[in-house]
C-alpha cells in the first residue's frame, strides 16, 4: 500500500484539512520502490491535465476538430515552458 500525501483544493479543503494522506492499494509484486515511483509519475500527469483544464482547455475557440487541436498542443507547449523556465534550483 502506498500513502500519498495531496494538497486539496475546492469544496473539499473547506470541509477538511488541507493536505489529507490517501491510501493507494496495489496488487503488484514489483519493488516499492519502483510502484511508488510509477505513482508518482501518474500523479505528475494528473495534476498537469489538472492544470490545463484550469487554464488553457477550459475554453476552445472553435467548433472545428482541427483547430480545437492545434489549440490543445500549443497549450500544452506554453504549459511545458512556463514549468521549465520557473524551475526553481
Amino acid at each position: 500500500m502506498i500513502v500519498r500525501r495531496t494538497r486539496l483544493i475546492g469544496f473539499t479543503s473547506r470541509a477538511v484539512a488541507r493536505l489529507a494522506s490517501l491510501p493507494v492499494p496495489h496488487n503488484r509484486t514489483e519493488n516499492i520502490a519502483l510502484v511508488e515511483a510509477e505513482h508518482r509519475q501518474h500523479a505528475v500527469v494528473e495534476l498537469t491535465i489538472r492544470d490545463l483544464k484550469d487554464q488553457a482547455l477550459a475554453h476552445f475557440p472553435s467548433g472545428q476538430f482541427n483547430a480545437n487541436s492545434a489549440w490543445t498542443v500549443i497549450a500544452c507547449l506554453a504549459h511545458n515552458l512556463t514549468r521549465w523556465t520557473t524551475v526553481t534550483r
